[in-house]
């Protein structure tokens, strides 16, 4: 059985996430202020990486729908959903927790 490269590498990518992850926290004078700023901008580039992911996928989608559906009966619908499709409040909301974690790890004295 063997394991494709691609998996070793999302492996091994894990384990110095999870070490630096541990560094960071561990070598940090307050390790909750320290959790939170790390947890944040992991949540920042979550949210990023899948914003992005979203967009180049349906700006690929649109050339080669139009082409299939080129002098068909669905050609107007196709254009009209590909026209729908918009940034959604949900983004926002995302990007605006992401923030307000890492304001919160920023926030010094405050302890629950």
């Amino acid at each position: 059985m063997a394991l494709e490269g691609g998996v070793v590498a999302l492996v091994l990518l894990t384990a110095v996430l999870h070490a630096s992850w541990n560094a960071v926290v561990k070598s940090s004078g307050d390790q909750l202020m320290a959790m939170a700023l790390v947890m944040g901008t992991g949540a920042l580039a979550t949210v990023a990486y899948s914003f992005i992911r979203i967009q180049v996928s349906l700006s690929g989608t649109a050339p080669m729908a139009l082409k299939k559906l080129l002098n068909s009966p669905f050609e107007g619908i196709n254009q009209m959903m590909r026209h729908a499709m918009q940034i959604d409040w949900g983004w926002g909301l995302l990007l605006g927790g992401a923030i307000l974690v890492i304001a919160a790890g920023n926030i010094k004295g405050y302890r629950v």
